[in-house]
């Protein structure tokens, strides 16, 4: 899925047994809700790309986390699932797959966001307050965060670091002229910096 899908909070149709089902993007407001139901499907899926053999086992090993995700992003109540898991598996499988692409910010991250414990003596724990602190930061607000996918989550908080990179290098280098220039050197640096 692309910036855009992500940033929009877009969600897919699809045809399932000739009835629509939406497949929604997981959000921030409730990722107390869904992440432990999504966590072990994550880390199981970490092995191998989806395939409905992948699928078929998720559902042996995870079934409640697998039918449970699929209700919190799909418009299908659980009993539903379980009926077309039944009749029809492969459907069912496929459906699945579209759940994890649509939200595949989340699973098929590299690297998480939020809480990491780190065990070093002298480094901080990083909370999911530090991560909200952090947008806020660069501009965006609470509400606005909690109403984020968490693909346009990690997105955005991405962005922020290569924005703080990016700036701390032009800082070094402002640093290094200013201390080797001398004084006609620089201002001649200043006025270059604001014809930009």
């Amino acid at each position: 899925m692309n910036d855009f899908f992500l940033a929009n909070n877009r969600s897919i149709t699809i045809k399932v047994l000739g009835n629509d089902v939406e497949v929604k993007q997981l959000q921030m407001h409730n990722f107390d809700i869904w992440s432990p139901i999504a966590s072990p499907i994550r880390d199981s899926l970490k092995q191998s790309d989806y395939s409905d053999l992948i699928g078929a086992g998720l559902v042996k090993d995870y079934g409640a986390h697998v039918f449970q995700l699929c209700s919190l992003c799909t418009n299908t109540e659980i009993e539903t699932l379980l009926d077309l898991a039944e009749s029809d598996p492969l459907e069912f499988s496929h459906l699945f797959q579209h759940v994890i692409d649509v939200n595949g910010a989340y699973f098929k991250e590299e690297i998480r966001p939020g809480l990491q414990t780190r065990k070093k003596k002298g480094v901080v724990e990083q909370t999911w307050f530090d991560s909200f602190q952090y947008l806020i930061a660069y501009g965006h607000r609470h509400d606005d965060i909690l109403q984020m996918t968490y693909g346009a989550f990690v997105g955005y908080l991405k962005a922020a670091e290569k924005y703080q990179r990016n700036r701390g290098k032009f800082d070094s280098n402002i640093i290094r002229a200013a201390h080797h220039a001398d004084k006609k050197g620089f201002t001649t640096f200043q006025d270059e910096l604001s014809k930009h």
